[in-house]
């Protein structure tokens, strides 16, 4: 008789598999913040194995149990803020059973400021997020009450263009839900062309002008485009 014994480590959930999703840093006045978290492992994890933390001179600061959230499962969304009703009564949350509150948030400053997810046994980061309002849509003129939403869970969490602002139609957040600005990522090397490769626009009708071209597979997307000049400056 033959027995095999097989050792599974992580069989109770992979806590390094939770990403930071979305967050929700400069509320409207009188509003509340929030953060959300994604699964993306393939098996249900327990949240009181991880927690939310502050960033400070790259040391580990305060530290926020999330444990009242009970399990993420595999490819679900939850969100943290210290006022359920108001995100309730201001964005459209698909999934209320998984928007959680709290007393406590990481400080979350307005500016700009780093927040991680961290192991409770150690408290050894599994990722952390570096954002600022410099990382906002340039195409908004107010940009209090609008969540920055990572694009690609398979990209690095602070890669460059990986965060960017709720879409307005979604209503500039996405609590709970999939996000407005889900890339990975959104078009091929091949979606723009231009017209011709430089521009001259002095007047003397020869390349006054460029035609941008573009076919994409979403909508109610929003882009950046540089100019450069002959020296590759912007």
């Amino acid at each position: 008789l033959l027995l095999t014994l097989s050792v599974c480590v992580f069989c109770a959930g992979q806590p390094t598999m939770v990403k930071i999703s979305e967050v929700l840093f400069h509320p409207e006045k009188g509003g509340a913040k929030f953060i959300e978290i994604y699964n993306a492992g393939n098996v249900a994890v327990a949240l009181d194995e991880i927690a939310l933390a502050e960033i400070t001179d790259s040391e580990v600061g305060k530290i926020v149990d999330i444990s009242a959230g009970g399990t993420l499962n595999a490819g679900q969304y939850m969100v943290f803020t210290t006022n359920a009703t108001w995100i309730m009564e201001h964005y459209t949350v698909p999934n209320i059973q998984n928007l959680i509150e709290l007393n406590a948030l990481p400080q979350m400053k307005v500016g700009g400021d780093t927040i991680a997810i961290v192991l409770v046994e150690d408290t050894s980061i599994i990722e952390q997020l570096n954002y600022s309002e410099s990382m906002q849509s340039g195409l908004l003129s107010d940009k209090k009450g609008v969540s920055l939403e990572r694009r690609s869970f398979s990209e690095d969490i602070n890669a460059a263009g990986n965060w960017f602002s709720a879409s307005s139609t979604s209503g500039y957040a996405t609590p709970t839900g999939c996000n407005s600005q889900s890339a990975e990522w959104l078009f091929e090397e091949d979606a723009f062309t231009l017209s011709a490769e430089i521009i001259s626009p002095d007047g003397d009708g020869y390349q006054d002008e460029i035609a941008i071209s573009y076919q994409l597979v979403n909508s109610n997307l929003a882009g950046n485009v540089m100019i450069l000049d002959g020296q590759g400056r912007t």
